[in-house]
């Protein structure tokens, strides 16, 4: 055999390096893959918080109850108000449940006028094996992003 041959091929030392540095890059692609789904399940939360929070202000300030009811099936919600309804927003993560303190399934959640107030509630969406869960209290109507 030639050296010139022994030399265009590859050895068992510099193919072990090859996928050794494949597999270092690799990692960090799928590293920052679940990173991105975390920080979706992370910004959806916080987006459907500030949604529930302007409902419970403008019920209170506009004298009228607003309805937040939730579409687990078709992970969505609507927000109106006695009259129309004010918006439809679809959520890119998954809408697990909504229930009340007894853990019964609820599908509305209602702002009342008078005091801009809801039954105590807990959301849980969930993506990616992850879980954030948005508590409301009734007594206070105080909500809260875990």
């Amino acid at each position: 055999m030639s050296t010139s041959a022994i030399k265009k091929a590859m050895s068992l030392i510099e193919l072990i390096a090859v996928m050794a540095i494949t597999a270092v890059i690799a990692g960090g692609v799928l590293l920052a893959f679940s990173a991105v789904g975390n920080k979706r399940l992370d910004a959806t939360a916080r987006s459907l918080a500030a949604e529930l929070a302007l409902a419970r202000q403008r019920a209170a300030s506009e004298h009228d109850d607003f309805t937040v009811a939730f579409d687990t099936t078709a992970e969505k919600y609507t927000v109106s108000n006695d009259t129309i309804q004010l918006k439809e927003i679809a959520l890119d993560v998954n809408l697990a449940s909504v229930t009340d303190c007894a853990g019964t399934a609820q599908t509305q959640l209602i702002f009342q006028s008078h005091t801009g107030i809801a039954d105590t509630t807990c959301i849980t969406l969930t993506s990616g094996g992850r879980s954030k869960f948005i508590n409301i209290t009734g007594d206070t109507g105080y909500i809260a992003v875990q």
